[in-house]
């Protein structure tokens, strides 16, 4: 371990610009966001404390299709006038009924979202801004403690602050970057207590606290934690008084997080449920994400590798040997654990994209870090580096957004249908429509098995609407959706409209005489 010296006014202000560089490419790609991603309307839904609110309204409008103004949708995004203490025993209570996440991450988002104007696309990217900086100045201070060089620290938080798994991370009202600070802190306390040669008391008690903090944060902070308690053991071994009392400081903080949250217990249950398909295509995909996405902390890490083993092996300079013990350890324990738990069909499946390795990709920054930097002193070598590193980055930022919004021409018409009512899909559509538009949103099998809502339409045969549809969501199909189109056609003139949006199909519902309105 080292002792880190004073920075030079030269390396702050290097360090400034590195974190203002991602600063200003995450908010580049936030701003290309048209429509609020899937994840992120349910995080608003229930950081705002409406996610009950809305699973009731879209069973009573099942039960019965009725018109509602679509202010009613867009509220369902924004926290209501209720004080913030109320607020927030009822964002808890929505995750304990219909989410399965801990609730430490959408308290935080809660407060933010008070704070802003509207809810909208950046909302996100503003909640984890605070946690993106942060972490930086974290990451730099652990590679300073761990590695021989501040300048190795310094290429370790280049290489994050550019990844295109960390600007995608950080631009979306998820958890994780939340959870990336919180295991920073926890890999600087077992720096800390690494250190030293005594037991610390002080890092036990944070060990406890920040793995509580973690757990109700986010399951995978367990992962973490498993690789913090083996690389304790590894580096500890002939200690067993430090060994034990760092495990049961986690131990204890995972215990007190269940004592205090214990819909964690019950919400695991329906995790593993998700994660229950055991056959040969699904353990391929997992084979194949698993070896992707590590591969994906950039295009630049295979390129960076090539780089290493063609120019640094030549010069003998490929120091392996100078990567700390503990860093090896963390990075090794912590993909472990992540793969053996999404291999063993413990982690649900989509659960292996780059977010889901927040924790893993500040201490996988900083060894290649460490191994690119023998080759910094050189001028040619170290430009070479630094645009095999910001390449992927440049590239994400010129990529077309694939969460497109809905055709804008919509927001003129008078009302809207929409025969689905998933939610983190319809909240996404109604938040670009205005306030005082009239919707119509509940499944095809109600809308066909209940007509009364046809009876306002036949009044609305003068004006314009629109028709989103799908044909697989919920119990949906092609054959309900053609139904309920013959039932359109009996009052509009139904044109489909010309637009890219996953799956769903929009169509202009004209007048059947006269011109639009």
């Amino acid at each position: 371990m080292n002792n880190p010296q004073a920075l030079s006014g030269k390396t702050l202000l290097l360090l400034t610009m590195i974190l203002l560089a991602g600063l200003a490419a995450r908010s580049y790609k936030a701003g290309q966001i048209e429509k609020i991603p899937h994840d992120d309307v349910i995080s608003y839904m229930v950081a705002t404390a409406h996610l009950d609110d809305y699973h009731q309204t879209i069973s009573d409008l099942q039960a019965e299709p009725r018109w509602l103004e679509n202010r009613v949708w867009r509220d369902y995004l924004r926290p209501g006038p209720e004080p913030m203490a109320a607020s927030l025993a009822e964002t808890i209570h929505n995750l304990q009924q219909n989410d399965i996440h801990p609730p430490v991450y959408f308290l935080w988002l809660n407060l933010v979202l008070r704070a802003l104007p509207d809810t909208g696309p950046w909302s996100g990217w503003l909640s984890n801004a605070v946690f993106y900086v942060l972490n930086g100045i974290l990451l730099f201070q652990l590679g300073r403690r761990l590695l021989p060089s501040q300048e190795a620290a310094g290429i370790g938080l280049l290489i994050w602050a550019v990844a295109t798994p960390s600007i995608q991370t950080s631009i979306i009202a998820r958890h994780y970057e939340l959870m990336a600070s919180i295991g920073l802190l926890s890999v600087l306390v077992l720096a800390r207590t690494s250190s030293r040669q005594n037991l610390d008391p002080l890092s036990i008690v944070l060990f406890g606290a920040l793995t509580l903090i973690g757990f109700l944060t986010n399951y995978q902070y367990l992962y973490l934690g498993a690789a913090l308690s083996c690389t304790i053991l590894l580096l500890h071994y002939r200690q067993p008084g430090r060994v034990f009392a760092c495990g049961i400081a986690i131990g204890g903080g995972v215990l007190l997080g269940l004592w205090l949250y214990p819909a964690l217990l019950l919400q695991s249950q329906e995790v593993r449920a998700w994660s229950a398909e055991l056959n040969p295509a699904d353990i391929l995909f997992r084979l194949r994400n698993t070896l992707e996405e590590p591969l994906k902390f950039c295009l630049f890490a295979t390129l960076t590798v090539l780089y290493l083993v063609t120019f640094a092996r030549r010069q003998g300079k490929l120091a392996l040997g100078s990567v700390p013990t503990l860093l090896y350890c963390l990075v090794g324990l912590n993909f472990a654990f992540i793969a053996a738990a999404y291999l063993g069909f413990i982690a649900p499946k989509h659960a292996m994209g780059g977010r889901y390795l927040a924790t893993l990709w500040p201490l996988l920054a900083l060894l290649l870090g460490q191994l690119i930097h023998p080759l910094w002193q050189q001028p040619a070598y170290r430009y070479a580096a630094i645009v095999l590193i910001c390449l992927p980055g440049v590239l994400l930022l010129n990529k077309p957004e694939k969460n497109p919004g809905p055709p804008a021409a919509i927001a003129e018409h008078r009302f809207i249908i929409a025969d689905f009512n998933e939610r983190g899909i319809w909240p996404a559509i109604a938040h670009r429509l205005p306030a005082d538009q009239l919707t119509l949103v509940a499944p095809q099998s109600s809308l066909l098995q209940h007509q009364g809502w046809q009876t306002r339409l036949s009044t609305m045969q003068a004006i314009t609407g629109t028709w989103v549809s799908s044909a697989k969501l919920g119990d949906n199909s092609r054959s309900k959706q053609q139904s309920l189109r013959q039932t359109l056609d009996a009052t509009f003139q139904t044109a489909p409209i010309k637009h890219r949006d996953r799956g769903l199909a929009y169509f202009q519902l004209n007048p059947s005489t006269g011109p639009a309105q």
